[in-house]
């Protein structure tokens, strides 16, 4: 599995969520969006977790909940990481993507208006070798 495999791999898992799925970052952010982009590290190798070869991809799905009140705004981002834990792990098939951690919701302004994003963390392992 090559890198852009493996991004087209997720945003295909993504594409059933209530929001825009985005595969890289667009032009003009419009909330609510589920970016995927590459996260940092981007990729990964361990030898004591896997065999020669092998590697760990990681990506970040910023989540960025539309304009709304405070609470309105929380609750839609909190249904968006639900959405997206429940097809990371609702998932079987060739590619398993593992979420590794959710970060803090925090502040991104987009232009002149200021949403509500976070960020999930994945992995999955690919082969680096042919």
């Amino acid at each position: 599995m090559s890198l852009p495999a493996a991004r087209d791999a997720l945003a295909g898992l993504l594409s059933g969520l209530s929001v825009t799925v985005a595969d890289r970052m667009p032009e003009r952010v419009q909330p609510p969006v589920a970016l995927i982009l590459p996260a940092d590290p981007y990729v990964d190798t361990d030898p004591t977790e896997l065999p020669y070869g092998m590697g760990w991809v990681y990506f970040d799905v910023v989540l960025i909940a539309a304009k709304a009140t405070n609470p309105t705004q929380d609750r839609s981002l909190d249904d968006l990481i639900t959405e997206v834990l429940q097809a990371l792990y609702g998932v079987s098939g060739a590619i398993t993507w593992l979420p590794r951690t959710v970060s803090r919701p925090t502040d991104r302004t987009l232009g002149e208006q200021t949403y509500l994003e976070t960020r999930v963390r994945v992995r999955a392992t690919f082969r680096m070798t042919t």
